[in-house]
């Protein structure tokens, strides 16, 4: 693990990252700690591309993570790396098995149709918006 990650808290806002802020900051756990910083490095890169798309500038968007990626330690470069590796090869699995949860939790809470509910709500919202 990296001893070289550092992110200034103070510049991520409390509304969005409230917990897992507090989480990095006090925790004496270092995996913990670092695997909650990795999350935040993602949150401010999914916030940068989306703020440079509202401003319709994916160029400078990619620019800016490029930048910031190159500041990153070369093990959190690999573990991000793997990390996203990970849920590319195993996106089918569990799409699979959230569905199936989700699902069951549906058919608990009253909806006797569960995720086919929702596919019927679709089929309406197209032949509404057909018309």
């Amino acid at each position: 693990m990296s001893s070289n990650l550092a992110i200034d808290f103070s510049s991520i806002p409390n509304s969005t990252t409230g917990l897992p802020k507090n989480v990095a900051k006090k925790s004496n756990n270092i995996y913990l700690k670092y695997s909650t910083c990795l999350e935040l490095i993602d949150y401010v890169f999914n916030e940068l591309l989306i703020k440079y798309y509202e401003d319709f500038d994916p160029k400078n968007a990619f620019e800016k993570i490029r930048q910031l990626s190159d500041c990153l330690d070369l093990q959190i470069k690999k573990d991000r790396k793997s990390i996203r590796f990970f849920f590319l090869k195993n996106k089918k699995n569990l799409s699979n098995v959230s569905s199936v949860w989700y699902d069951n939790y549906l058919k608990i809470n009253y909806q006797s149709k569960g995720i086919s509910s929702y596919n019927q709500v679709i089929g309406l919202i197209f032949a509404y918006l057909k018309k």
